[in-house]
């Protein structure tokens, strides 16, 4: 059985941190997340994805487990956290649940993103939610064939569907806390009208509902915004007439949505403290606005530091926005991990930071970054840590939260609080608890008790 080294893990921590504070080019730490692309291969052909795309891309297979178990032998006594996903399906991966225990067995939490439209097994379902895997977004753009299949190119929507309520039965029928599973759900203008059937379905079978804004091509589809600007990306808004646009509708499901995420979603024991489960929330592949953790750090980009991505074929990107087709940064196979981390390209990417006049290759994007939104990826696994630190680390864990707004660090404790009670409740009784709250939180009540809460508690 793997022990936990949490002295190695938080030394680690606080050396990334200074590390990328003082823009490091040479760094000694090791990344405290990955995104870990566990296949690149989708059956799906979504028309803004590279599969939906005639584009180069690398070569479709799927993580190699040893070359996985390679990799999380090295990194996991620094490893807080790992997202099985990037640009194919992670159910592809005929090893993908030897993964994830790989990485429960190494305290190590998982966050993997599917669309599930695939013939899974009730026994091999069973199988992935007894791995408990911490956060499972299952990706469903409509509540019918016809709306579904006009994005999800492909898929089928009793099938995906059907995995879903059966992952969500037995969670419930097993008695476990995890996996959260969110059904996130782009909002198009072809699908909107569904937003209200979904909502309600998800509330049926015990799910949380994620309405998120999608990226569009508007060369291709400007007619596929949605009218309501809430679910509108901000690029987007200035392409569209002003007179287009219809006014944000403050309906139930509306309210419910809560600005940039789901306030009912985060009461929710399924996740490790009655919030986001330690996972990337700020790298905003599944809403609207930046980082759902507002934050007054201004430090270099977190995949220079914090976070690595590698991809399926072993290689290594510069960030998980990189486009398939681009060159990558070093492969695996060229030696151990950290010798990877201080290579020629990521040296320069760092320089780069500092020394933004210089005439820099291609393969150096950083330093003309096209997706600014995404480099403070590592903002809510750094906070869970910070307030889980060991008793030791306290006085640096402070420190560290002192950069991070205050309304923040109180919410969020105040959310972990009410995850720690919802756990203390027999289970019998929490779908109909989790009811109860969600309808006051719809209303409103339950953000103001929270509020309340949170200015009671220290930090």
């Amino acid at each position: 059985m793997y022990k936990v080294d949490n002295v190695k893990r938080y030394e680690n921590l606080f050396r990334a941190l200074e590390e990328q504070q003082a823009y490091k080019q040479r760094v000694e730490s090791y990344p405290i997340s990955l995104t870990l692309d566990a296949a690149s291969v989708c059956q799906l052909k979504c028309p803004f994805c590279i599969h939906g795309m005639s584009a180069p891309l690398r070569p479709y297979t799927a993580l190699d487990w040893d070359l996985f178990k390679s990799l999380i032998d090295e990194l996991a006594p620094y490893l807080f956290h790992v997202d099985l996903d990037n640009w194919g399906e992670p159910f592809l991966n005929k090893r993908l649940l030897d993964m994830i225990a790989y990485l429960k067995s190494h305290a190590i939490s998982v966050r993997m993103s599917t669309n599930i439209s695939l013939p899974l097994t009730e026994e091999f379902l069973e199988q992935f939610i007894r791995c408990q895997p911490d956060y499972v977004i299952v990706s469903i753009d409509g509540f019918s064939q016809e709306t579904y299949e006009i994005y999800r190119v492909q898929g089928d929507f009793r099938l995906a569907m059907s995995n879903l309520e059966t992952l969500a039965r037995l969670r419930h029928k097993l008695k476990l806390e995890k996996p959260r599973l969110v059904w996130q759900f782009l909002v198009f203008s072809f699908n909107e009208q569904e937003l209200p059937k979904a909502y309600q379905h998800a509330r049926k079978i015990g799910v949380d509902f994620r309405p998120s804004a999608p990226y569009v091509d508007l060369n291709k589809h400007p007619d596929w915004l949605p009218s309501q600007d809430r679910f509108v990306r901000e690029p987007y808004k200035a392409a569209r007439p002003a007179q287009e646009r219809q006014p944000i509708e403050y309906t139930k499901l509306v309210q419910l949505t809560g600005g940039q995420s789901n306030p009912a979603a985060v009461i929710d024991e399924d996740s490790q403290h009655g919030t986001a489960v330690l996972g990337d929330l700020g790298d905003d592949r599944v809403s609207n606005a930046g980082s759902h953790l507002p934050s007054s750090r201004r430090y270099p980009c977190d995949w220079l530091y914090l976070k690595s991505c590698i991809n399926s074929d072993g290689s290594l990107s510069s960030c998980c926005g990189r486009y398939p087709g681009d060159p990558n940064w070093g492969d695996l196979g060229e030696g151990a991990f950290h010798r990877l981390w201080n290579n020629s390209c990521l040296q320069e990417a760092r320089r780069s930071l500092t020394d933004g006049d210089r005439d820099y290759p291609a393969e150096i994007i950083c330093a003309r970054c096209p997706l600014p939104e995404i480099q403070q990826v590592s903002q809510s696994v750094i906070l869970d840590a910070l307030l889980d630190a060991p008793s030791q680390y306290k006085k640096q864990a402070k420190a560290e939260l002192n950069l991070f707004p205050r309304g923040s660090l109180l919410e969020r404790q105040a959310l972990r609080l009410a995850g720690r009670m919802m756990r203390a409740i027999p289970y019998t009784y929490r779908i109909f608890l989790k009811q109860q709250l969600r309808h006051e939180m719809e209303q409103g009540v339950l953000r103001r008790g929270i509020n309340a809460i949170s200015k009671s508690m220290a930090l």
